[in-house]
């Protein structure tokens, strides 16, 4: 062999010494990655199967424990640890299963879209920062879930989304908050990241405004005085509000837009949501729960359900925390 060969010969060794290593380190990532992806993925199944647990725990003592008008009694001492849900929406952290966090919202506290007041409905837009158009967004939705094909001023109806190549709307009442990104001009405002959807509902409030358990931007919506607000939070945070002529005389003002209604008891449908892992990686489960009446034929029943994949809290942030276990007997 001629030592021209004997070079070609050492170049082509070293050029196959390389792939190989590179082949090897290509082989070793890949197992790692798999390896990552695959505990990413049996954490977040445990975290799930921890949300929906969860999700059972809080069925359970929604269709067994009484409510004031306000919050949740979870029973006594004899049965359980002891503990008071707020039913408006805030955050609990649960004792014992780490990183996870719940919360109830009664329907009857918000602001259905179905039926919705335009001034009400715009004040809400507002405050989720839409700006100028929140008049006009709450014109078409209006227009999306009514019967008839008027149109509202700065609204729209059937024509309107045919010029646009859009389905028309429905022209019912919708069974999902989130279809209301579907009426003219919503999605385009990127509503769907917005605090908005946590002031709307769809559950039936023909018993009126719960004033126990809406929140504070739906009560300043529908009242329109900041103050008045402030006097009913404080009032309701030493106890439920259970007196009609109470709940009259703090919300009773001849500017009150669309002359609604207030109660001081909760509805039948609730907004539940458990979720669970760190601040960097929350996800877990939002759904509607539905207790059954008296000719029901099972005490409640979710109608409804999204994945969530965050909630307000920040690691440290000093936040309720309950127990929802059975003490020891």
């Amino acid at each position: 062999m001629s030592g021209r060969e004997r070079g070609y010969a050492l170049l082509l060794a070293v050029a196959v010494v390389a792939v190989l290593s590179l082949a090897v380190l290509a082989a070793a990532r890949v197992q790692g990655d798999a390896a990552a992806a695959t505990a990413r993925l049996s954490e977040r199944n445990t975290e799930v199967i921890g949300a929906e647990s969860l999700m059972n725990r809080v069925a359970f003592l929604m269709a067994t424990e009484p409510t004031d008008g306000r919050a949740l009694m979870v029973g006594g001492a004899q049965r359980w640890d002891g503990a008071t849900l707020w039913l408006d929406g805030a955050w609990y952290r649960v004792a014992g299963m780490d990183g996870a966090a719940i919360a109830l919202q009664d329907e009857a506290g918000l602001i259905d879209i179905n039926a919705a007041d335009p001034q009400a409905l715009a004040a809400l837009l507002a405050y989720a920062g839409v700006g100028v158009r929140s008049d006009t967004l709450a014109a078409t939705l209006l227009d999306f879930v009514d019967e008839d094909d008027l149109v509202r001023d700065g609204g729209a109806e059937a024509r309107d989304y045919e010029s646009l190549g859009l389905p028309p709307p429905p022209d019912r009442a919708l069974a999902s908050r989130w279809q209301a990104l579907n009426a003219l001009g919503w999605r385009q405002q990127r509503l769907d990241r917005t605090a908005l959807w946590d002031w709307l509902g769809t559950g039936s409030v023909d018993a009126g405004l719960n004033i126990n358990t809406a929140p504070a931007p739906v009560l300043e919506a529908m009242l329109g005085d900041r103050r008045r607000v402030d006097a009913i939070l404080r009032r309701r945070e030493g106890a439920a509000i259970n007196d009609v002529a109470e709940a009259e005389l703090l919300t009773s003002d001849p500017e009150r837009v669309g002359g609604v209604s207030f109660a001081v008891t909760t509805g039948r449908v609730f907004r539940v949501q458990a979720v669970f892992g760190s601040q960097r990686s929350r996800h877990g489960i939002e759904r509607r729960l539905e207790l059954g009446g008296e000719a029901a034929t099972q005490p409640f029943r979710w109608i409804e359900e999204r994945e969530v994949r965050s909630a307000p809290l920040r690691d440290g942030e000093s936040v309720i925390s309950l127990s929802l276990d059975a003490p020891a007997s």
